[in-house]
């Protein structure tokens, strides 16, 4: 997915349960990811300089702390463009990241948001409100910041489009190993 946008700004490490995760479990867990992740990332940025990964050899305070790390570097870059939220458990297709671009620019909103397939396991798909719902995930962003992480909100962000017919999808508790850490992290 690197070639789909013009840059990546990841931002890895484990965040402490406050701000808009406050109900999250505090759980004693590395700072660092111990799977070859902050590896794989440093490779990666070697190779493109449309990637920028940080990592702060720390707790995050929140996930809010987080992606606002993240608007930091973004500041950096540019002062306003299109803006992707997007879950390292996530699945986009080109076409679709254009088509919702555009949508949005002629919309009038600042944000919007989408559908996803929530994939609970091979070939199962949750549906109903929680597996069915909506989440923000696009914004015309101008140099604000996340006023919070979960749900996704800009600062001064309030109307919402609603994308149809766009879905992405979602792995996040697809994996044994993440249906395990989340039942734990979770409350």
């Amino acid at each position: 997915m690197l070639s789909m946008f013009d840059y990546w700004v990841v931002v890895e490490g484990h965040a402490k349960n406050g701000g808009s995760t406050s109900w999250c479990n505090n759980l004693n867990l590395p700072v660092n990811s111990t799977d070859g992740t902050c590896t794989f990332l440093e490779s990666l940025m070697d190779e493109s300089p449309k990637l920028f990964y940080l990592s702060a050899k720390r707790y995050w305070q929140s996930k809010d702390e987080q992606v606002n790390m993240a608007m930091s570097v973004v500041r950096d870059i540019t002062a306003k463009c299109f803006l992707w939220q997007v879950d390292v458990d996530e699945h986009w297709e080109l076409k679709d990241l254009k088509e919702a671009e555009h949508r949005l620019s002629l919309s009038g909103y600042s944000q919007a948001e989408f559908q996803f397939n929530h994939y609970v396991g091979m070939d199962r798909v949750a549906v109903g409100d929680w597996g069915s719902g909506f989440v923000t995930r696009l914004f015309k962003w101008q140099g604000e910041k996340f006023a919070s992480h979960e749900p996704s909100i800009l600062e001064g962000h309030s109307k919402t489009y609603p994308i149809k017919g766009i879905k992405f999808d979602h792995y996040s508790y697809y994996f044994p190993k993440d249906v395990l850490f989340k039942s734990k992290y979770y409350k």
